[in-house]
């Protein structure tokens, strides 16, 4: 962080004597601008600094030297405090009426640069199709201290003829973004006459619903990320050698994802897990026989794999083909359970360097494509290990013919963002479940109503022994007739509830965390 610069205006943390950093109150009282309010406008120590109780909720740095806030789902308030005065002898408060405008951005620490990032995109006043919204690296004092709106800030360098003016923005960094900010607002006047001071406050949101837009770096992006799935692709899609199956001639269909399809040994073996572990992973993962383009791209690629199978007996004759359709015949018994599957080959022969690399190349391809459906765009602090800090700015009246100049204060301590399942110590939420009585079961009439399709409720016309041993059936049902069926959700609960205190007594074998998962104590019953 550079070192503080002596301004007309000092815009800081209450203390008396230069600049001091942003105050980060953080509280769960509900009514916490109030209450800081009717502090403020109560006695004040001598010499500087914060009312005791104000004090008191300013947030403490941890260990690694950053503090700590909380989400709104763990029903906790943020505030950001600061006070506004003149750098003149006995800093006298600065004239609330002087402050045309007030905010704070909050910032995040790129420990890559060694540099603060600002949360920006396209200018308001250019609406486009993606606001282009992402982290973006600040170079320098005069980047860090510029007006978060573009429309503010003094004239960008301008030569008058259109081609240069285009190289000097290309130069400059294109078109200028506005970074986010929150408003501040000055305390009421008195307020400020009680304390001496002129106090800005502004709420302070660790959560937000903006993403990157136009997508982001994605999961493969990096040389080392497309590295570690070109290790994560099953060898027998890259191999160098002939690959022998001593299953070879099998048929592949339903038995070999039923339990009784063959015997546990064969099961075990590794040969018999690489089988469906290769088709698991074109289907599931790569997509692989699906309609879109990629797809279809891997499909081809698939194709200049070759397999061999043996004919004939005593003397046996070898039958080379493209594994693809033995692939793509086995894949739809993973899909569907009526696919009559395909005969194992009994060789599968070197693939060549240029067919592997392309089917790399396009499993690659597919899992982009994938990704960029079903990962959401990086979310404005989904960074869990990110380090933020708030930064405050007034802009202040000079001369009414002169435009308002920025003050901006100094970074407030660095904070990192808890995640939502930490605790914040907070008293936990009360659920009270209904007593478990032949009395209180009969009061517990349904009061939810699922529809079910005939097809759902034939379904469930199978025992709890055939589900639990794998042989429930789709059962045909030619009725016309849906069903309404109605259930009790207090009742419900209770079942959860007790299957859920089962199953934690299970896996506290393997976790031990039911001394800090589950702590019951006794309460006199009213």
């Amino acid at each position: 962080m550079n070192a503080p610069v002596r301004q007309e205006i000092l815009l800081r943390g209450r203390g008396a004597g230069g600049m001091r950093p942003t105050l980060i109150a953080r509280s769960q009282d509900e009514d916490l601008v109030g209450n800081l309010l009717r502090d403020l406008s109560g006695g004040w120590p001598e010499g500087g600094g914060w009312p005791q109780a104000v004090e008191a909720l300013r947030v403490k740095s941890g260990k690694d030297g950053s503090g700590r806030l909380y989400q709104p789902i763990h029903r906790m308030f943020n505030l950001v405090l600061l006070e506004a005065c003149c750098a003149s002898f006995g800093e006298p408060r600065l004239d609330p009426n002087k402050i045309e405008s007030a905010g704070f951005v909050v910032r995040r620490w790129s420990a890559a640069d060694k540099r603060w990032q600002a949360w920006s995109g396209t200018p308001k006043d250019k609406p486009a199709a993606q606001p282009d919204l992402r982290w973006r690296t600040l170079h320098g004092r005069d980047e860090e201290d510029a007006d978060p709106d573009p429309a503010r800030r003094p004239p960008r360098l301008r030569s008058g003829h259109p081609g240069i003016d285009a190289l000097l923005a290309a130069r400059l960094g294109g078109e200028p973004m506005t970074e986010r900010s929150t408003s501040l607002f000055t305390a009421p006047p008195e307020v400020c006459q009680a304390a001496g001071r002129t106090v800005l406050y502004g709420m302070l949101s660790v959560v937000s619903d903006e993403r990157v837009q136009g997508g982001g770096a994605g999961p493969f992006a990096d040389a080392q990320g497309r590295e570690k799935i070109e290790r994560h692709i099953h060898d027998w899609l890259k191999t160098t050698v002939t690959v022998s199956l001593g299953m070879g001639g099998e048929r592949f269909d339903a038995r070999w994802i039923t339990p009784e399809g063959f015997s546990e040994a064969v099961r075990a073996s590794a040969e018999f897990n690489n089988v469906l572990n290769l088709l698991r992973q074109l289907v599931f993962e790569f997509d692989a026989f699906g309609p879109s383009p990629a797809s279809q791209k891997l499909a081809a690629a698939l194709a200049k794999i070759r397999v061999a199978y043996a004919e004939g007996s005593p003397l046996v004759t070898w039958r080379e083909e493209s594994a693809l359709p033995f692939l793509r015949e086995a894949a739809r018994v993973l899909t569907d359970d009526s696919a009559s599957g395909a005969i194992l080959p009994h060789h599968i022969l070197p693939v060549a360097t240029d067919a592997a690399r392309e089917i790399r190349q396009s499993a690659l391809a597919v899992l982009e494509t994938r990704a960029a459906e079903a990962l959401p765009d990086e979310e404005r602090f989904g960074d869990a290990s990110a380090t933020y800090a708030v930064r405050a700015f007034v802009r202040v009246r000079h001369q009414p013919e002169c435009p308002s100049r920025i003050v901006w204060s100094e970074y407030s301590a660095p904070f990192a963002i808890a995640a939502w399942w930490e605790s914040a110590g907070r008293p936990a939420v009360r659920v009270a479940l209904p007593d478990f009585s032949a009395d209180t079961l009969s009061k517990m009439k349904p009061n939810v109503a699922f529809l079910l399709p005939e097809s759902l409720q034939a379904l469930l016309g199978n025992s709890p022994d055939d589900f639990l041993a794998g042989k429930a059936k789709k059962r045909a049902s030619n009725f016309g007739i849906d069903w309404l069926c109605s259930f009790s959700l207090p009742i419900i609960t209770l079942c959860a509830f007790i299957s859920l205190n089962i199953f934690l007594q299970l896996f506290d074998l393997i976790f031990r965390w039911m001394a800090y998962l589950k702590i019951c104590i006794p309460i006199p019953k009213r």
